[in-house]
């Protein structure tokens, strides 16, 4: 039970850079973004998954990884939705990396 968990968090991440990546074309014509906005976004993300997934190893031997597991699913939901109500790239790009900030 518990690999099938980790399987399927695992799974979530790798399946969420494809869907930035996916989600390019939308972007640019959504927000009239340019090539280089949408690549700030990508590096964003995908900068801030790699720094922060350490951190959050370390969290995980303090404060349980069971917590922080939960923590990081609802901080990433939370995220998500943030993106989501986005209106401008300017305000996406943090957003964005702050979802990557939150790895489940």
């Amino acid at each position: 039970m518990t690999m099938s968990i980790v399987l399927a968090a695992l799974f979530m991440a790798v399946l969420d850079s494809f869907i930035v990546v996916v989600a390019d074309p939308s972007i640019m014509a959504d927000l009239h973004a340019s090539d280089s906005d949408v690549q700030w976004v990508l590096a964003g993300y995908q900068l801030s998954y790699a720094v922060f997934i350490i951190t959050a190893t370390r969290l995980a031997d303090l404060y349980g990884r069971k917590r922080t597991f939960l923590f990081g699913v609802a901080l990433f939901t939370l995220a998500s939705v943030a993106c989501a109500c986005h209106r401008t790239q300017a305000a996406l790009s943090p957003r964005v990396s702050f979802r990557a900030w939150a790895p489940p």
